[in-house]
C-alpha cells in the first residue's frame, strides 16, 4: 500500500515530487468536529506510516491550530523527507471576531484579507513560526476567489495584481519556497491570475469531483502547461463520503434536494458495480492523469486507513463508462 501512496504523479515542470493522496490539515484544526492533540498526532503518524509524505494546512484551519499541530509532527522529521504547503493572503488577528467559525475548539484569533505584498509576506512569515519551520515548499493564496469574498473580489484581486502576485514569485526566486500558486474554489481565477503570474500550481475545491466537473478544461491546460492540480475535498465536503442522508453537506452546507438526488443516481451506479460511493469519489479525480493529487482531511486514524484501502483497489472501467451514459460525470475515457 505504502508504494502506491508514494507513487509520483507530479508533472514533468513541476519542482516536487507528490504522490496521490496529500494530508489536509483542516480536519486536524477542528473542521465541524473537536480534535484532541492524541487524535491529531495519531491520525498524523497513521499517516506517515501508510506513506503520505504531503501535507497541506493554511492559518484559517482552526484559527492557526492546524498549523501548530502540523508543525509539532513534521518538527521530528527530516526537512527532505515531506512536502508541506500552506496558504497566505489572510491575517489572524487577536481576538475572536466576525461570523462563527466552522471549526471547532478554534485558536483565538479572526481572520482578514490581505493580497497585498506586505500581506503576503507578513502572512508568509507568521506560517512559519505558527509550524515551528524555517521553510514551505508550497506557498498558496488562499481564498482569492469571488465565492468566498462576494463583492470584495475585484478589490482583494487588484491588491494581487498591484503587487501581491510579485511578492509571490519574489518569494520563489529568493529560494524560500519551490512552488506557488492559488488554492480556491473557482478555477476561473487561476485562468486570470495566469495572466498576471507565473504559477506552478492550483489547489481546487469542489470543481472537479465524482459530482461535478466545471474545472475540466482548465485542467487539462494545466497538464499541457506542466503545471500540477490538486483536488481539495474530493468527497464534495461530505456528501461523497456519507452518502444522500439526511444533514449530508455539499460545499460546507447542508445539500440541497437537487444535490441529494443526484448523488443517490450516483450511489446506484455504484452499487450495480459492488463499488462503494467514497471509494468511486476518491478514484474519479485520479483518473485524470493531470490531476497530481487529491487532499483528504482525516479526523481519525482509521479515516486515513479506510482512504488507504480505498485508493489501492481498482475500479471496473465500465463503473465510469455507466456513469457517463447516465450523464453523471464528463468524459470517462480520461
Amino acid at each position: 500500500m505504502p508504494g502506491i501512496i508514494e507513487s509520483n504523479r507530479s508533472p514533468a515542470g513541476f519542482p516536487l515530487s507528490i504522490g496521490p493522496i496529500t494530508f489536509g490539515g483542516a480536519s486536524i484544526g477542528g473542521l465541524y468536529h473537536a480534535i484532541s492533540d492524541a487524535d491529531a498526532h495519531n491520525t498524523l503518524q497513521t499517516a506517515w506510516d501508510l506513506g503520505i509524505r504531503s501535507f497541506d494546512t493554511a492559518p484559517e484551519y482552526g484559527r492557526g491550530l492546524s498549523e501548530r499541530r502540523l508543525g509539532d509532527f513534521l518538527r521530528q522529521r527530516p526537512y527532505n523527507s515531506f512536502i508541506l504547503s500552506s496558504k497566505t493572503g489572510e491575517q489572524l488577528l487577536p481576538g475572536r471576531g466576525g461570523k462563527a467559525s466552522k471549526f471547532i475548539g478554534s485558536l483565538p484569533f479572526s481572520k482578514a484579507f490581505d493580497f497585498t505584498a506586505s500581506g503576503i509576506v507578513r502572512g508568509f512569515e507568521d506560517s512559519l513560526q505558527r509550524l515551528g519551520l524555517e521553510q514551505l515548499d508550497i506557498l498558496l493564496l488562499h481564498d482569492l476567489d469571488p465565492i468566498i469574498l462576494g463583492d470584495r473580489f475585484e478589490a482583494h484581486f487588484q491588491q494581487a495584481i498591484d503587487s501581491g502576485f510579485d511578492a509571490l514569485m519574489r518569494l520563489r526566486k529568493e529560494g524560500h519556497v519551490k512552488a506557488i500558486g492559488l488554492g480556491v474554489k473557482c478555477h476561473r481565477v487561476c485562468e486570470r491570475a495566469l495572466d498576471y503570474a507565473d504559477l506552478n500550481c492550483f489547489m481546487l475545491q469542489g470543481s472537479y469531483t465524482l459530482l461535478e466537473q466545471p474545472a475540466n478544461a482548465f485542467i487539462e491546460r494545466c497538464g499541457k502547461e506542466q503545471r500540477a492540480v490538486f483536488i481539495a475535498g474530493p468527497f464534495a465536503s461530505g456528501i461523497l463520503a456519507s452518502g444522500p442522508v439526511a444533514g449530508a453537506y455539499f460545499h460546507h452546507q447542508p445539500a440541497p434536494a437537487k444535490i441529494i438526488e443526484k448523488v443517490k443516481r450516483i450511489e446506484k451506479v455504484c452499487k450495480q458495480y459492488k463499488i462503494s460511493l467514497p471509494q468511486a469519489a476518491l478514484h474519479f479525480p485520479l483518473r485524470n492523469p493531470d490531476v497530481t493529487s487529491v487532499v483528504c482531511g482525516f479526523h481519525s486514524a482509521e479515516q486515513v486507513s479506510q482512504v488507504c484501502q480505498w485508493l489501492s483497489q481498482n475500479i471496473p472501467e465500465a463503473l465510469w463508462q455507466s456513469l457517463y451514459e447516465e450523464e453523471l460525470i464528463c468524459n470517462p475515457a480520461l
